[in-house]
Order: C-alpha cells, then sequence, then structure tokens
C-alpha cells in the first residue's frame, strides 16, 4: 500500500479545468483604439479652451484590469445606445491637476508648479480639475458615435443618488492619455466597464458569436469528462512487518491489522490524491465517510 506522504499533490481530473477561450483582447479592438485616440484629441480641445498656451494629448496605452481599486476623485457617467448601456469614469492625477491650474491662471510655464507631496489638492484645485473632466465628459457621446458608429446619449442618475467609485469587481478598460503642458506633465485616466464594451463594439461581438459552437463543443467535452468512470483506490494505514516474518507468510494466513472502523484512509486514482475519509460500517458492508478538508 502507497504511503499518503509520498503521493504526488496533483489536481485531479476534472471539467473545470476545461476552460472556454471567449475573452477578446480589447487592445487588438481597432474601435477602442480609435476611441482613444479621438478621445486624446478631444481632451486637447477641452484644454484649449482654459488658456491659449498650446498642450499636447496622446494616448499611451490601453490596458484590461480585473481587480481594480476604487478610483477616487473620478468623475462618472452612463451613456445609453441601441446596443447596450456604457459605464465610464474619467480621472486626473495630481500632475495633471498642478498643470491645469497654473494653466488657468495666467501661468506661462517658466516656474515649475509649486507641489508638497504632504499637501492635499485644495477645493479650488479639485473644483478646476472636475470643471476640465465634466467639459471632456460632455465630449463623450460625439466621440463614441464617430468611433463605435452608435448613437449615445447621457443618462442622468436618479435624483439623490451618491453613485460609488468603481466596484472592486469590476473588469474595467483602462487607457491612460498623457497630457504635457509647456513642460508640466500629467495624466488622464479613462476607464470603461469591460463587459460594457465587448456587448457594445462590434468588434467585441463577433468573436464571442462565432465562437458560440466552439464553447457548445466544449460544454459537451465538459459532460462526457462529468460521466467518465475512473477507478478510486482506497488506502488503509501502512502496516510494518519484520522481513523474516514475510518470508515465512504462507497462502490462507491471516494478517491482523491495526486499522479499524473509523480509522482514517485516504482516497486516490492513481498517484493523484483526491480527499481524505474515514473507515465505517453501513448496512453490515465497510464504507468510508469522504471528509471536510
Amino acid at each position: 500500500m502507497s504511503d499518503a506522504a509520498n503521493l504526488r499533490q496533483k489536481r485531479p481530473l476534472s471539467a473545470d479545468l476545461i476552460r472556454s477561450v471567449t475573452e477578446v483582447p480589447i487592445a487588438s479592438l481597432k474601435e477602442i483604439n480609435k476611441l482613444f485616440e479621438l478621445l486624446a484629441e478631444s481632451l486637447k480641445q477641452v484644454l484649449a479652451g482654459f488658456s491659449p498656451v498650446a498642450c499636447r494629448v496622446e494616448c499611451d496605452g490601453i490596458a484590461e484590469v480585473v481587480e481594480p481599486t476604487p478610483i477616487p476623485d473620478a468623475i462618472r457617467a452612463r451613456f445609453l445606445s441601441q446596443p447596450g448601456a456604457l459605464e465610464i469614469w474619467v480621472s486626473g492625477d495630481k500632475g495633471f491637476v498642478l498643470a491645469l491650474c497654473d494653466l488657468s491662471f495666467g501661468g506661462t510655464g517658466h516656474e515649475p508648479a509649486y507641489d508638497s507631496e504632504e499637501r492635499p489638492l485644495s477645493k479650488i484645485e479639485r473644483r478646476l480639475s472636475h470643471l476640465a473632466l465634466e467639459e471632456f465628459v460632455c465630449e463623450f457621446p460625439a466621440v463614441l458615435e464617430r468611433a463605435l458608429g452608435t448613437a449615445f446619449e447621457p443618462h442622468a442618475e436618479p435624483p439623490g443618488q451618491n453613485p460609488p467609485d468603481t466596484p472592486p469587481e469590476t473588469s474595467l478598460v483602462s487607457g491612460r492619455l498623457l497630457v504635457n503642458l509647456f513642460g508640466y506633465s500629467g495624466e488622464v485616466r479613462i476607464h470603461l466597464n469591460r463587459k460594457d464594451v465587448l456587448a457594445i463594439v462590434p468588434g467585441g461581438r463577433g468573436p464571442a458569436s462565432r465562437m458560440s459552437a466552439s464553447v457548445g463543443r466544449q460544454g459537451n467535452i465538459g459532460e462526457q469528462v462529468n460521466h467518465t468512470a475512473i477507478t478510486l483506490r482506497v488506502s488503509l494505514a501502512p502496516e510494518t512487518m519484520p522481513i523474516g516474518a514475510i518470508g515465512t507468510l504462507k497462502p490462507g494466513q491471516l494478517i491482523r491489522l491495526s486499522s479499524t472502523v473509523h480509522s482514517p484512509v485516504l482516497v486516490s486514482n492513481e498517484d493523484v490524491q483526491l480527499f481524505s475519509a474515514t473507515l465505517v460500517s453501513s448496512s453490515g458492508r465497510l464504507a468510508i465517510r469522504v471528509n471536510r478538508d
């Protein structure tokens, strides 16, 4: 009999191991790349309304965030279209806020913006940043229609509702816009609900529908795996005998075991441990009771 300590800890065969591959890489969707390019142009036009000083805005990448943290001081907006709703969060970092304030109050960029890492942003700085981002969000319906080819309308929150920050369980598509204002650098983050994106973007819906037959086949395979019979091996505690005693064993001779009813046993499939159990008696027959662990 095999000792439990010698069994290799492997994951047993299960239908859970068969994973459907329906995920669409967001960065590969041309509509999403076009969307963030147009958003960079739109943000540049919004900032031009605060000062005639030239600024540069460019998209620095699109990422997928599986377990995002709440986004503080973000502007949250919802837009409705025929395919569905799209939820968006827009936020700016401290560098963006300081550059925006210097730009708005007539700064020329010849002196660095005052910043102390210890001090929080003032109410004026936060309000000015929100004004700029709110104006930016107002441009979203037109930009979304140009990029995705469908009309969007803003969706107002019910009166008195205070929407929370991004829930941690929401998977997001996060785009990073770098903003350079006469030497000052900051960034604006745009976060979209990934599920909404795949439902609305034509490039996101196509692969999923084409793979539906494949997903069905995978479900059938999983069903076959679940109904496949395998051999379970129940191992009692190992016994110890002197080599001399083993040499004297004869056919029909009984070996007294130390294991009794309620003794722990090990249940395995070949060399894969499945679970531990306890030896019991049921209706005059030996059985095992699976332990919780």
